[in-house]
């Protein structure tokens, strides 16, 4: 099976590195052969962040730039 999450801000205030992790955290017990995450921008343009195994996801490096 898979989870999934969301946030959706409705401030201007961004979702931070942390909330993204514990959010991925909570659900990875749902799917962990990969983990991926898509932001929107506000210009609607969905960017696309994917790791496999899911693990590896919230200990990136890859995974932090692509959250700032």
């Amino acid at each position: 099976m898979c989870g999934i999450a969301g946030i959706k801000r409705f401030t201007t205030e961004p979702i931070t590195v942390t909330e993204i992790r514990l959010m991925l955290l909570g659900i990875e017990h749902r799917g962990n052969e990969a983990t991926g995450i898509a932001l929107v921008n506000p210009d609607g343009i969905v960017h696309v962040h994917k790791r496999i195994p899911g693990l590896d996801f919230v200990k990136d490096d890859e995974t932090e730039k692509f959250s700032e």
